[in-house]
């Protein structure tokens, strides 16, 4: 699915420029929101220069510019992955879906993990750890030899799945079955779709700074049969 573009830009400061004659009385003493101000993010009523749109969301611009300050380690978004049947499947439809991750040369770290968010739009079931008798039920598992895997919940059709006891070294794998772990199966895009993707993202060293793994696996959304 198409995402909508990612907007960014500077923030830049006001300056209130005040004159007086030698007559005139001395101006009274400028508030505090009328002196220079340098860039912040808690002031972001500029965009490159420009006023703010009327239904901007200046606090998107600030978690934008938050996130270009992050530091990515060499194990943050290393790995592969593909989903199992990779076949195109019926708009609406329910089904179940092995994706096998391979971390890369580093590996993930205790404290690290790999995540999974599903579309946030039109309908899919959200992966939940919790009960099998709903849509979405999701098992994770992993043969690497100490490592513990625990899965919860971290946003919005998301799955975090966390790395304990020993870490999980390069080539080691990580199986998330998203709706195949029980009999409510998890629900797809209500419409049509060319290349729906599994978005997975790599925190490689554990200090919550995750990065996307590249070419994420994907399915084909068909259209229903047409009706009168």
């Amino acid at each position: 699915m198409t995402q909508a573009s990612r907007a960014g830009g500077g923030l830049l400061a006001l300056l209130l420029v005040t004159t007086c004659s030698p007559g005139d009385p001395a101006p009274p003493e400028a508030p505090p929101e009328a002196e220079a101000r340098e860039p912040s993010l808690e002031t972001p009523d500029l965009l490159d220069g420009r006023a703010l749109p009327p239904h901007a969301r200046p606090e998107i611009v600030a978690e934008f510019r938050e996130a270009e300050q992050l530091r990515l380690a060499p194990s943050d978004g290393q790995g592969t992955a593909n989903v199992e049947p990779a076949d195109a499947v019926p708009a609406g439809s329910f089904g179940a879906w092995r994706i096998r991750f391979v971390a890369g040369p580093e590996g993930i770290a205790p404290g690290g993990s790999l995540v999974l968010q599903v579309s946030p739009f039109w309908g899919w079931s959200d992966p939940q750890p919790f009960d099998d008798r709903y849509p979405g039920f999701t098992r994770v598992e992993t043969d690497a030899p100490g490592t513990r895997l625990v899965a919860d919940p971290c946003g919005q059709s998301c799955l975090r799945v966390g790395v304990e006891g020993e870490p999980l070294p390069g080539g080691g794998e990580i199986l998330v079955h998203y709706g195949g772990a029980g009999p409510a199966e998890a629900r797809v895009d209500r419409f049509a779709e060319d290349a729906e993707e599994f978005f997975l993202r790599v925190d490689g060293d554990g200090d919550g700074v995750a990065a996307p793994v590249p070419a994420p696996p994907s399915l084909d959304i068909l259209a229903g049969a047409a009706r009168a």
